[in-house]
């Protein structure tokens, strides 16, 4: 699965996170994607000799701010500034990472872009991601790959009245910052996936078809 990773400077006009810290969020979406056979190929732009971070542009001085909660139809100046620096390729996932993520006044961990989500009418904005530089590097593991797996599933997480994620899976809304035993770990099938009223049996079927050629 391929990723164009692009890495903004903070306010402070430093990178917001380093290349190890990048290295290491792909290193633990490596260790989830392993139990489907899923591995990420990335390219990680830092702006150039020395990595010294991609100009921010000034919409993200007050952090990146999600356009709209439901549904990408007008994307404001943050989305479009992010669409500036993304690639052309409709089968790599853009992942940009800013100093601070907001989303409806809250400061997020990250968001997501799939393509059921745009509404635009142009695919340059599906199939993206905005990664806070808060706790990257290792301090929150899940993250990346949890997002990764609402591109691949092209799906928001999935809750009542409908059959709900078991605690243990990688997909479970709010994921565990931590590599512990029953942590928001695991993509199905699994035992805790394949029970009545359950989610997720089926994901890496469709992970693995999307991973190459991404949902359009």
């Amino acid at each position: 699965m391929s990723l164009n990773i692009l890495v903004f400077k903070n306010n402070a006009g430093n990178p917001s996170v380093t290349r190890a810290q990048v290295e290491t969020d792909i290193s633990d979406a490596n260790e989830r994607f392993a139990q489907s056979t899923i591995r990420l190929v990335a390219n990680i732009n830092m702006g150039g000799a020395g990595d010294p971070g991609i100009e921010q542009p000034a919409v993200f001085s007050n952090g990146f701010t999600d356009p709209e909660p439901l549904a990408l139809l007008f994307p404001n100046e943050d989305a479009q500034a992010a669409l500036e620096e993304m690639d052309n390729d409709n089968n790599t996932v853009d992942v940009l990472y800013v100093e601070t993520v907001d989303i409806l006044g809250v400061g997020a961990r990250a968001v997501s872009y799939t393509h059921s989500f745009n509404g635009t009418g142009n695919q340059k904005y599906s199939n993206w991601i905005v990664m806070s530089s808060v706790n990257a590097g290792g301090g929150k593991p899940h993250t990346l790959p949890h997002e990764l797996m609402h591109i691949l599933l092209d799906n928001s997480h999935r809750t009542s009245p409908g059959p709900n994620d078991p605690p243990t899976a990688l997909f479970r809304g709010g994921t565990t910052l931590n590599k512990s035993v029953g942590g928001t770990k695991r993509i199905g099938p699994y035992p805790d996936t394949a029970v009545q009223g359950a989610a997720g049996n089926n994901d890496t079927i469709m992970i693995r078809h999307r991973a190459e050629t991404l949902p359009q």
